[in-house]
């Protein structure tokens, strides 16, 4: 007699323990507005991370980044081509125009919350407005096929017509970073699986009630292509066009998607 083959259905979390991962999402969700506040002419994106910090600290949880696989900030800090993993610093100063992506975690009682965040300063063009608007859509796309009976690739296509419809919108093309994605998340901060941006539906292990993802695209006004620059960390696009970056920690519940990193701006 044949063993049926047990399911594989994406990591779930308890109603209580999604409250506690809710709990540091939304100090994640603080830390990125008072970055966005204080994100203007002149700072740099090492003062930038001090403030992140303060705020998760004050709240009582630990940044999820700082000393990961060696990394230095609390905050990753990506500013126009530089998709993700900016290492914040002292000379990297903010101008009039840039397009700044803030990445940030933080872990409270042993949970993590994960969310990115891409916004102008100041006065930015048409162009750079569209791409982070193109990269939210997208994201929300995702977001709305984490319902249970999905499988995981339902939500990576999602994610890609998600883009599709923004450049129907938009009257022009935008690149799907390829290599990076979104992940689970719960006690550790990457966790299986892995979630692609772009694909064919109807693959990869079940969502089911309390099942959790991080919901991260990354899009960009030009190529799909990246390279890491000297300092191990930092992701670039090879033809210099700007980059932005869009990232929620999301549940499925009984009712719908949940969003665990809530930003109260």
């Amino acid at each position: 007699m044949g063993l049926g083959r047990k399911r594989k259905v994406v990591p779930f979390r308890s109603a209580g323990e999604l409250d506690a991962m809710a709990a540091a999402g939304a100090i994640v969700g603080a830390a990125l507005v008072a970055v966005r506040k204080h994100t203007k002419p002149g700072v740099s994106t090492l003062e930038l991370d001090a403030v992140a910090e303060q705020v998760i600290r004050d709240a009582g949880a630990v940044p999820s980044f700082k000393g990961y696989h060696g990394f230095s900030g609390s905050i990753c800090s990506s500013i126009n081509e530089r998709v993700v993993h900016g290492i914040p610093s002292a000379d990297d100063l903010v101008v009039e125009g840039d397009l700044v992506s803030i990445d940030c975690g933080a872990i409270l009682d042993g949970w993590h919350g994960d969310s990115a965040w891409t916004f102008g300063v100041g006065e930015i063009i048409e162009a750079d407005r569209l791409l982070s608007e193109a990269t939210r859509l997208s994201m929300d796309a995702g977001i709305a096929a984490m319902i249970a009976g999905n499988r995981l690739t339902d939500i990576s296509h999602a994610i890609e017509l998600g883009t599709r419809a923004a450049e129907v919108e938009h009257g022009r093309k935008y690149g799907i970073v390829d290599g990076y994605g979104g992940h689970g998340i719960g006690r550790s901060m990457h966790m299986d699986p892995f979630l692609p941006n772009e694909g064919a539906p109807g693959k990869g292990p079940e969502l089911v009630v309390g099942s959790v993802l991080a919901i991260e695209p990354m899009l960009t006004l030009g190529t799909t292509r990246t390279a890491v620059l000297d300092d191990d960390w930092t992701v670039v696009t090879t033809d210099g066009s700007r980059s932005a970056h869009w990232e929620h920690t999301v549940a499925v519940t009984e009712n719908g998607p949940r969003i665990l990193t809530l930003r109260l701006e």
